[in-house]
């Protein structure tokens, strides 16, 4: 995402002025969550994410980076030196997110029954480790492919393929492990 890409850079973007919050889920939590919503048969639309809000300013300072502080009336252009990072052309998208941030209930998929693992900082932690790890051992993985990855996803997710074979109703943490176990031998096989 554009937020992880401007975590991984020396300098990190901020819009001058703004300390937007932010809300995080770590990966696990996420795949634990799809897992429980069809093990537990939920409809409808559920918010996940970890609890807690972080201020930019604080994720950039854990990430042991410093910020890059634009000019919010001239953002657009002050991101031109950015392109020497890999960020060019900023979507508006992306600079309002670093103007107010974001965050969403999630509630709804508590009081369901589901416990995340992770808070917001929690999550953060683990990605600066994943970050630092990536530094230290390298990283092997190639272009993350969004598209292709959902489009498999709903082509062979049990709600769309009417002959799915029936969910695997383990305990959650063996389901996930195995599952993230698959995820990354197919990406692996792809390359």
């Amino acid at each position: 995402t554009p937020l992880t890409r401007a975590l991984e850079l020396p300098l990190v973007p901020s819009v001058l002025g703004f300390d937007p919050r932010f809300q995080f889920v770590h990966e696990s939590d996420v795949i634990r969550s799809i897992l429980y919503v069809l093990d537990h048969d939920l409809s409808g639309v559920y918010n996940v994410a970890g609890d807690g809000l972080l201020p930019w300013s604080e994720v950039v300072s854990l990430c042991g980076k410093r910020r890059l502080p634009l000019m919010a009336r001239v953002t657009s252009l002050a991101t031109l030196p950015l392109r020497q990072f890999g960020l060019s052309g900023l979507p508006e998208e992306y600079l309002n997110l670093l103007r107010y941030g974001r965050g969403v209930d999630n509630t709804k998929l508590k009081q369901s029954g589901f416990e995340y693992d992770y808070t917001s900082a929690q999550a953060i932690k683990a990605f600066i480790e994943g970050l630092r790890l990536r530094r230290t051992v390298g990283s092997h993985s190639g272009e993350y492919r969004y598209e292709r990855d959902v489009e498999q996803f709903f082509r062979h997710s049990p709600a769309v393929v009417r002959e799915a074979p029936p969910y695997d109703r383990r305990k959650p943490s063996d389901a996930t492990d195995e599952a993230i176990e698959a995820t990354v031998d197919r990406i692996d096989s792809q390359r």
